[in-house]
């Protein structure tokens, strides 16, 4: 009777065994290494050598800058935050419900500096914008008939 040699079965299974160890060794160092699989040194301030992208808006105006305002923006700072961050906010001249699929990594809002706030101050009734009643701006918010 003939043996089978046997040496090809253990080549095999020699091998099996040595690519799982370095498997386990690769997977092992990954882990230990503290890096996000998509930002490597960042735990460290390294440069990142992926030069990953991020998305975001950097002109946002809401209901204090004039020219906004005049478009009919009467959202807030904090609704735009919200809206940026992946939130459902309501258009507050439609009351329509709003929400973005994929939230912004970053979100800067522009609002320009000259009558900031000015323009909804205006619409609140006996408030000037220096602060006081004025009963002269009343007049012209809601003129009277005849």
């Amino acid at each position: 009777m003939k043996k089978k040699p046997i040496r090809n079965k253990t080549l095999i299974t020699v091998g099996n065994i040595a690519v799982l160890l370095l498997g386990l060794v690769l997977f092992e160092a990954g882990a230990w290494a503290g890096d996000s699989a998509g930002e490597p040194g960042r735990h460290v301030n390294k440069p990142n050598p992926l030069k990953n992208v991020y998305f975001g808006e950097q002109h946002v105006h809401t209901v204090n800058s004039p020219d906004a305002f005049a478009m009919g923006t009467r959202n807030t700072p904090d609704d735009a935050y919200r809206f940026c961050k992946g939130e459902a906010i309501k258009v507050e001249t439609t009351g329509e419900m709003v929400q973005k699929k994929t939230p912004y990594d970053w979100c800067a809002l522009t609002d320009h500096a000259e009558y900031m706030g000015i323009m909804p101050m205006l619409l609140k009734k006996g408030q000037s914008p220096q602060g006081h009643r004025d009963r002269q701006n009343d007049r012209f918010r809601r003129p009277q008939a005849g």
